[in-house]
């Protein structure tokens, strides 16, 4: 198929994943990454022009989300955001959030961009997701006992309390009129 330029693909979409985030969850894995960490381990995804157009995916996605033991969303890549800071299209994405919203799924992302830099370029995105775990992986900064994260400098911020308690290290966003502010919590469970 022939894919457009401006849109973002997708590369995987899995039903069940138990390891990206918490609980039974669907993960959808993004095509297009322009960080290029060092020592990334998927560096298969970062092409933005290998996958599906999102818009031939939505039904699959639709299909799986009707699944009431699938309890959230786990949005990957690559970087789900290539498209808004590459492209500025952040269209395919809310898409999929807005649809995640309808089943009233809760919903991660994954991104190597930071959190001000997502508030400034589209908050939207903030406005439909439940948690950013946010932050460019970091090969000094590795650490395989962290939970939902490789690297020590990556945040995992909620964008409202968590609805349960959380055994690692977090932050929660708060907004106001003209900004945001983040408070950590936990910071003794890691670093």
């Amino acid at each position: 198929a022939f894919l457009k330029k401006n849109k973002m693909n997708i590369l995987d979409i899995k039903g069940y994943d138990v390891v990206n985030g918490p609980g039974i969850r669907m993960s959808i894995w993004t095509a297009g990454c322009n960080n290029h960490c060092s020592e990334c381990w998927a560096k298969h995804t970062w092409n933005p022009n290998q996958g599906k157009p999102t818009s031939e995916c939505l039904s699959d996605i639709e299909e799986i989300l009707l699944n009431n033991e699938i309890d959230g969303v786990s949005i990957l890549g690559g970087d789900p955001l290539y498209s808004t800071f590459n492209r500025n299209d952040s269209e395919d994405l809310i898409k999929i959030l807005d649809l995640c919203k309808k089943y009233d799924k809760d919903v991660w992302i994954w991104s190597g961009y930071s959190l001000d830099d997502i508030y400034h370029k589209d908050k939207r995105i903030l406005d439909k997701v439940d948690v950013m775990v946010e932050g460019k992986y970091d090969k000094d900064k590795r650490n395989l006992n962290l939970f939902y994260r490789g690297s020590s400098n990556q945040r995992i911020i909620f964008m409202h309390e968590p609805k349960s308690e959380c055994n690692f290290k977090y932050y929660v966003c708060s907004f106001k009129d003209n900004g945001y502010s983040v408070t950590e919590y936990n910071s003794d469970y890691d670093n």
